[in-house]
């Protein structure tokens, strides 16, 4: 029991993430985008990415 308790500490500490990095990246890209392109677009698979100056609706 007290190894899976470890395990599970140690497993949740590679998911956290910092709130304030993510604050930061996320107002980092105001003005990035500049327009919303509703046109369709195929993508690759996997990591397919559409263009960083097209807004994407999810």
């Amino acid at each position: 029991m007290k190894k899976f308790l470890l395990l599970a500490l140690f497993a949740t500490q590679i998911f956290a993430f910092s709130a304030s990095k993510f604050v930061n990246d996320a107002r980092s890209q105001i003005g990035v985008t500049l327009s919303y392109d509703p046109s369709y677009e195929r993508l690759a698979y996997p990591m397919g990415h559409v263009d960083i100056k097209k807004g994407v609706c999810t």
